[in-house]
């Protein structure tokens, strides 16, 4: 947060940074990771059961 007035570029330009690798062609996560980024969007805010997608790579490793 600005104490001073000054924009906050170095928070926005991570933002920016974040969504521009998530949403890269031939980008796959690792389950874990998967699982992490849903709990982290939305895991603390919801009492429901959170239901996952299945990985779109089977073999020769789950992604």
């Amino acid at each position: 947060v600005s104490k001073d007035g000054t924009p906050l570029t170095g928070l926005i330009q991570d933002h920016i940074v974040a969504g521009t690798a998530l949403t890269m062609r031939d980008r796959f996560f690792e389950k874990s990771d998967y699982q992490q980024l849903v709990y982290n969007a939305i895991g603390s805010h919801s009492r429901r059961k959170i239901l996952l997608l299945p990985p779109c790579i089977w073999k020769p490793k789950q992604l």
